[in-house]
């Protein structure tokens, strides 16, 4: 495929109709459906603001639908939006895990680097590795993967992947890969927009002993509930989780819709959380963001990139 282009997907209905979608279509519309502005989506793209919308019309003209309502105040999601976005999440990470499939055929695996990473990684010290890595090493072909930890932990142990950047690692993980703990990062308090304790600075950790709490799957975000469950005790109770997230967006999201409230990593703020506040904690309480490799990985491709990411967390 020459470089530049992108794969289509082909959309069958049971009826004569055949629709082709290209997949930055669809990462341009999750981006726009996330920031919820044009602007922001953009900048986030590294595009301009009206090459985006024009994308996003020939996405609309393709599907012959409305996906977002366009208004002085904003933009938001049509009813047809709203049911395509978690499909097109789907369908970018399934394009994701397919590039990484085809990575084990490949033979330059001296001169290139595939990293997973979690979405707050990228804006926090991620870039800044990259920039070092570019500096020092232009040789180096870089293959970055947005995936879940879950995802990016059997494209580790698969060979698909030589760094997995997942956030918190728990015992079984350690057991299993090398982990390097890359920083400490505060836990915040996530509330919804107008939760009573919204307008404070700082919450009192034993404040929220009452709340209903927001979950993520072991799937997905192994060991996410016992790093909560362990800072609520430490406080005096357990937490009651009423719902579970697959990810942080929609775990955002639950929160925004004043379902419960979580305890989240600082970076995490990053996300579009337009209807949800991050508060510090009191006493504070910090999660280990770790990068995972296979055990006895040696290249020093690999551990270069791994000081790399050390020095420009610090």
């Amino acid at each position: 495929m020459p470089f530049g282009h992108s794969p289509h997907i082909l959309v069958a209905f049971p009826f004569p109709i055949v629709v082709f979608m290209e997949i930055r279509h669809l990462k341009y519309f999750v981006a726009v459906a996330e920031e919820m502005n044009v602007t922001r989506a953009a900048a986030r793209l590294f595009m301009t603001q009206p090459t985006l919308s024009r994308q996003i019309k020939d996405l609309e003209k393709q599907l012959d639908v409305e996906l977002f309502q366009r208004s002085p105040a904003g933009w938001s999601l049509s009813p047809a939006g709203r049911e395509l976005l978690p499909q097109a999440r789907q369908l970018l990470e399934l394009a994701n895990q397919t590039a990484l499939s085809m990575r084990r055929f490949s033979d330059c695996r001296k001169h290139s680097l595939a990293i997973g990473y979690i979405t707050p990684a990228l804006g926090s010290f991620l870039g800044s590795a990259l920039s070092i890595l570019g500096k020092q090493h232009p040789e180096i072909e870089v293959r970055l993967f947005e995936l879940s930890p879950g995802v990016q932990m059997e494209a580790l142990r698969e060979g698909r992947l030589d760094i997995a950047l997942v956030g918190h690692c728990g015992e079984q993980l350690r057991r299993e890969f090398d982990i390097a703990v890359i920083r400490q990062i505060p836990l915040n308090a996530v509330l919804p927009h107008h939760h009573p304790l919204s307008g404070q600075q700082v919450v009192a950790l034993g404040d929220l002993k009452d709340e209903s709490f927001i979950g993520y799957s072991e799937t997905t975000f192994t060991g996410r509930n016992e790093i909560i469950a362990s800072t609520c005790r430490s406080a005096g109770f357990t937490p009651r989780f009423v719902y579970e997230a697959d990810g942080l967006s929609s775990a955002l999201a639950i929160i925004g819709s004043n379902l419960g409230i979580s305890l989240l990593p600082e970076d995490a703020k990053q996300l579009p959380h337009p209807e949800s506040v991050f508060r510090p904690l009191s006493p504070s309480a910090h999660i280990e963001f770790c990068a995972a490799m296979q055990i006895g990985e040696k290249r020093p491709t690999v551990r270069n990139f791994l000081k790399f990411l050390t020095v420009a967390a610090t």
